[in-house]
């Protein structure tokens, strides 16, 4: 037991525990068939922690486990306890080596791992628990991963949660270092790089702050730490990766990309990514895909959130865009496939307005996208004009100016009909069986094709001339006693002439409704 004298200051010094009471755990031989070794009992005792307890630790007499939380909530050291069976130690080695964490692993009382980080100076519990669950993203841990300390502040003569510390029976250590290699190390070794591994917090976040992709999502990251996606999964890695590294880089994100993938352990083909992946970005724009089981067991939300170029980030929407189309008529109009829907902008303004593009996405696929930074949005509309489709409008076939406002005022008057016409005034069309013509108010026409984009800017003389290829007519109606209005009447075989047919029966029988004196049409065409 001498010889472990010239130890405990260090070892002592490196797990600075609570100095009032520890935890003393007694193992058991027992191990699970996933390779985890369970203990017959754990409980704390209330004495001061001392040297001598160390020491008795070291040597086999007791097993003990210290608690980080100091009586001032600061801690020396914090703790991920990586309860993961089977284990292979190698992978969180690898994961250390890329992200250069100061990260001590040790093999734990169970089998598994305790990931050490030791301070040069004691640092506020609620920042280290912080900083320690950032960490343990990276590592590709679930969130309920325990963490030590557990608390950021004691509370009453509490010491709050202990963990068992290592090198129980140093001479026959089952609790020991792991080197890079993975191979246990001697205490005197293992003391020697924990002491050398010493750092503050602020330079601990600081090695966080230039890790690989810090700047993204917290799945990707930890894909990529680990040394890429595993076969199968490599493809769903490498596209959101894309997506990323567009965001960040803009159009040098395919090189960026290459020079990835090279860093995974098993790299896809160079041509391959290129006519897959690459080639898919390039053809479209993509949102990160959240919801797939790749990522969605390594989602971060909140800490994605607040990434640069994570789920929020200005510069990349939440939406998928695909193939822009310019058709050409008399007044040229857009269509946008975006989430696998078409949208139509009926002028360039309407296009260049990222309010109107959200406002039609409300619309046509029940979601708000995410507004983005006013130079993002005019990249990703520059990204879509440089591989626009232009398309000739066909006469009668496509959807010129004209025929789009026929279209509509087909709709207009497809929709339920007047019982009476006094109706006619709330807006609903009503159908005349004495003189066969489908009747309206004009003002409640011309505010119906107001609120549709691409007749925003008609004048009532364009309104007027339009009429007049339906052969529209007006005359005054009586509605009620005294009171007429001023009403278009359009004959079913002239919409029919257009190719729109409007069912008239759809409704219920009116001649015995007309009741109120309805004065033949004195009517005058347009």
């Amino acid at each position: 037991m001498e010889f472990l004298r010239e130890y405990v200051e260090t070892f002592a010094d490196l797990f600075n525990g609570n100095p009032n009471k520890y935890g003393k755990h007694v193992p058991d031989s027992k191990q699970r068939e996933d390779g985890k070794r369970e203990g017959k009992a754990s409980f704390l005792v209330k004495k001061p922690l001392t040297d001598d307890i160390y020491l008795k630790h070291l040597h086999g007499e007791i097993s003990i486990g210290v608690s980080p939380m100091q009586p001032d909530n600061k801690v020396w050291f914090g703790a991920i306890d990586i309860d993961v069976y089977p284990l292979d130690p190698k992978k969180y080695i690898a994961i250390i080596q890329r992200s250069r964490l100061p990260v001590c692993l040790f093999r734990s009382k169970s089998g598994g791992l305790h990931g050490y980080i030791f301070f040069s100076r004691s640092e506020p519990a609620d920042k280290v628990i912080k900083t320690l669950q950032e960490i343990r993203q990276l590592f590709g841990l679930k969130p309920k991963t325990e963490v030590f300390p557990k608390q950021s502040r004691l509370v009453g003569d509490s010491i709050g949660n202990w963990i068992n510390l290592p090198y129980y029976k140093v001479k026959e250590p089952t609790r020991y270092m792991y080197d890079m290699e993975g191979n246990a190390m001697s205490l005197e070794r293992a003391l020697l790089a924990c002491k050398n591994s010493r750092i503050t917090l602020r330079d601990l976040n600081g090695i966080l702050a230039n890790c690989h992709i810090a700047d993204g999502p917290p799945c990707l990251q930890a894909i990529f730490l680990a040394g890429g996606a595993e076969k199968g999964e490599r493809n769903v890695f490498l596209f959101n990766m894309a997506c990323f590294l567009k965001s960040k880089y803009k159009d040098d994100f395919s090189d960026k990309l290459h020079a990835l993938n090279k860093k995974c352990d098993e790299p896809i083909d160079y041509k391959r990514l290129d006519t897959t992946v690459i080639a898919s970005h390039n053809r479209k724009e993509y949102t990160y895909a959240c919801n797939d089981p790749v990522l969605k067991q390594l989602c971060d939300r909140d800490l994605c959130k607040s990434r640069k170029h994570g789920i929020e980030s200005e510069d990349l929407s939440d939406v998928t865009f695909e193939g822009l189309k310019q058709v050409k008529c008399d007044n040229p109009y857009y269509i946008w496939t975006v989430n696998g829907v078409e949208l139509t902008f009926y002028s360039e303004r309407d296009l260049i307005n990222q309010n109107r593009f959200r406002e039609l996405c409300l619309r046509e696929l029940l979601i708000l996208p995410r507004r983005m930074a006013d130079r993002a949005w005019a990249n990703q509309l520059k990204r879509a004009l440089e591989n626009v489709e232009v398309e000739i409008a066909n006469e009668g076939g496509d959807l010129t100016t004209e025929s789009l406002w026929i279209s509509k005022v087909g709709e207009f008057f497809s929709r339920h009909l007047a019982i009476r016409p006094i109706q006619m005034l709330d807006g609903l069309p009503w159908y005349s069986s004495r003189v066969k013509k489908l009747c309206c108010s004009p003002d409640r026409l011309y505010e119906y094709l107001l609120e549709i984009p691409a007749f925003r800017d008609f004048e009532q003389n364009k309104h007027r001339q339009l009429l007049k290829k339906l052969n529209a007519t007006t005359t005054r109606v009586t509605i009620a006693k005294g009171k007429q209005i001023r009403v278009i009447g359009i004959s079913l075989r002239d919409f029919e002439r257009k190719g729109i047919y409007i069912d008239v029966d759809k409704d219920v029988k009116k001649e015995e409704l007309e009741v109120i004196n309805f004065k033949e049409f004195q009517e005058r065409r347009f």
